[in-house]
């Protein structure tokens, strides 16, 4: 019984020390693009808080807090195309920050690739997203 009790606070006390108790980074970008690939607004605005901040979008360059960025992926979304629009790959995480790279299907199917993407994940929300520099160059 002590054993359990013991292993269960250290657990405990290592995900405090270790950044909060935010299990999947990754599963924050994944609820990301399921709710923008089902043109899920409300979804997708559930990965975000006020504090979070979009930077290097091609869109707008800096978007800071709940309404802009809504109104940001609101316009993104119209211009995707109506199914599979965002798919990501090479994901990797390491502790509370998640990278990975970007293909983005217009509704007149042209595609935008990208690579590098990266999102500090905090308290099971992307505190800032920083899209890489550069074009969209498709393999």
């Amino acid at each position: 019984m002590k054993r359990i009790l013991l292993t269960t606070t250290f657990t405990a006390l290592l995900l405090v020390a270790c950044g909060g108790n935010d299990a999947d980074p990754a599963g924050v970008i994944d609820n990301y693009v399921a709710a923008y690939n089902a043109g899920d607004i409300d979804g997708v605005m559930a990965v975000f808080s006020d504090q979070s901040v979009v930077t290097g979008h091609p869109m707008q360059a800096r978007i800071e807090g709940l309404a802009a960025i809504r109104i940001n992926q609101a316009d993104d979304m119209r211009f995707a195309a109506s199914q599979n629009a965002y798919v990501i790959s090479d994901v990797k995480v390491a502790y509370d920050t998640v990278t990975w790279d970007h293909v983005w299907t217009s509704s007149e199917g042209q595609q935008f690739c990208q690579q590098g993407h990266e999102a500090l994940i905090e308290e099971g929300k992307i505190l800032t997203w920083a899209w890489p520099d550069g074009g969209f160059d498709c393999p």
